[in-house]
């Protein structure tokens, strides 16, 4: 199974560039119930995983401790 298009970007009503990948939706218990593209495709999380980082840090109180503001807590780059 191939990737498949998660999203067009359009300019002027014409198709600019697609993004392709693939997902899965899964139970709690692990069963696959609906997918686009390949679901066993294997990915580095890298990038996609920082708003959970983030997240992490504002809950675990360390923004406040340590004078993130706003800005600098929900930078792209703060956990690279």
């Amino acid at each position: 199974m191939t990737d498949t298009v998660l999203a067009n970007v359009t300019r002027d009503g014409v198709v600019d560039c697609s993004h392709r990948g693939s997902w899965a939706l899964c139970s709690p218990s692990g069963e696959l119930l609906f997918c686009g593209g390949d679901p066993d495709k294997r990915y580095y999380v890298r990038s996609s995983v920082k708003p959970f980082q983030t997240l992490a840090v504002i809950m675990s109180g360390a923004a406040t401790r340590f004078g993130f503001s706003d800005e600098e807590a929900c930078r792209n780059d703060r956990f690279a």
